[in-house]
């Protein structure tokens, strides 16, 4: 009990250390962009994806044999603490300026590992808070519990998994995502324009939305317009990143940019 508690504790200090990593700070230098990453960030990818595979193998473990006996899983609770300090520490060396990773990528990669860590932090905390139930089979309202807590621990590390590992495809990642919103946006508004337009003021649709009066058709007409530059703009972004990323090379240590 003495052990996963003193685990518990590390785990949030970790987590504490990730929270205050700079999530707006002057534009980062990027030094590579697809290929020829700097030695560094391919060992950090490696400690991360090590980190998150010792993560995945032990949180399953550690709950069966916790319910079992609890100094036998105190055990494994020290796998799970080193698995997230694999993470913690490839994150961290994946913000260091000198590893030249864009803010996309540092961003996606403290996100992921945040939630790995307070993953395995709530499934730590729930068997120190539900010990005496557990271990007496009376858990028949939380029996799933457990095993769902464990599957959260699973999809943080599948997540882990597919981070993007260079600086293209995370910016890719991130101004598709804006690309997507922009065009459903578009999409959904269109059709509720369209029908304002042939049915009437204060006509209803079929999924119940209520459509625009003759007063609010203008400004919704310029502000689906809005969505359709915005939507414009990230494709010119995307192609202009591409152009001015496949510049870069690994050659020059001067050859960097600022994103």
């Amino acid at each position: 009990m003495e052990e996963n508690k003193r685990v518990v504790e590390c785990l949030k200090r970790l987590a504490e250390s990730l929270k205050d990593l700079p999530q707006k700070e002057d534009p980062p230098l990027i030094s590579h962009w697809r290929n020829n990453p700097p030695e560094s960030l391919t060992t950090a990818w490696q400690v991360l994806k090590q980190g998150g595979e010792l993560v995945r193998s032990t949180s399953t473990k550690y709950t069966l044999v916790t319910k079992i006996d609890v100094e036998e899983g105190s055990k494994l609770a020290k796998d799970l603490l080193k698995g997230c300090e694999f993470v913690g520490t490839g994150a961290l060396v994946i913000y260091d300026n000198s590893v030249g990773c864009s803010r996309s990528m540092r961003a996606l990669v403290k996100q992921s590992s945040r939630a790995v860590i307070h993953s395995c932090l709530n499934l730590l905390q729930m068997f120190l808070d539900n010990t005496d139930v557990f271990q007496e089979g009376n858990n028949n309202n939380n029996s799933m519990t457990p095993a769902q807590k464990t599957g959260v621990i699973w999809d943080a590390c599948d997540k882990l998994d597919k981070l993007p590992l260079n600086n293209r495809n995370a910016m890719r990642r991130d101004l598709l995502t804006w690309l997507v919103d922009c065009q459903e946006t578009y999409e959904e508004f269109s059709e509720l324009l369209q029908h304002s337009t042939e049915g009437g003021d204060g006509n209803i649709m079929s999924n119940g939305d209520e459509c625009y009066t003759s007063k609010e058709e203008p400004v919704a007409q310029s502000s689906l317009l809005l969505v359709k530059c915005s939507r414009g703009s990230i494709n010119i972004v995307l192609k202009a990143c591409e152009c001015v990323g496949s510049s870069l090379t690994s050659d020059n240590s001067n050859d960097s940019l600022l994103w």
